[in-house]
């Protein structure tokens, strides 16, 4: 049997299984507490990170497959970068249990580990979680219209 780095346990899942965990050597768990998000216009990068801020999983999912997904995941804490979709993503996740965050897009850059892609961006993210402008009411959003 080839030693897999325990980074990876999580990646190498199949892509309909959702893992929420992450198994320790002694047996335990690591739960996703938080998730990083960037989102696009057809693909979305997630990141999960546990407690004590280790990459728990990170995975590319479909537009149509996003619901679903996070429907499946534990209630955790949901940060995305603050853009014209975000509003709805985030009553979206919070339909389904999640406490979600946005961040403003200048507060991303300086966080992001190496060049720009998106798995960069959803960890970049992920880790300045702290700033965030409040979510828009989406009766608020109507009356501007």
């Amino acid at each position: 049997m080839e030693w897999t780095h325990p980074l990876l346990i999580g990646l190498v899942m199949g892509h309909d299984e959702v893992a929420t965990a992450h198994q320790k050597e002694d047996g335990s768990t690591m739960k996703i507490t938080t998730i990083g998000l960037d989102i696009a216009k057809s693909i979305f990068h997630f990141v999960g990170v546990n407690k004590a801020g280790k990459l728990v999983k990170k995975k590319m999912i479909k537009r149509k497959d996003l619901i679903h997904f996070f429907a499946q995941v534990e209630p955790s804490l949901v940060v995305m970068e603050a853009c014209g979709g975000a509003n709805y993503w985030a009553r979206e996740f919070q339909k389904v249990g999640h406490e979600v965050k946005l961040i403003a897009p200048q507060y991303v850059i300086p966080y992001r580990p190496g060049n720009k892609n998106d798995y960069n961006d959803a960890l970049a993210i992920e880790t300045k979680q702290p700033r965030h402008p409040e979510l828009s009411d989406e009766d608020l959003l109507t009356k501007l219209k």
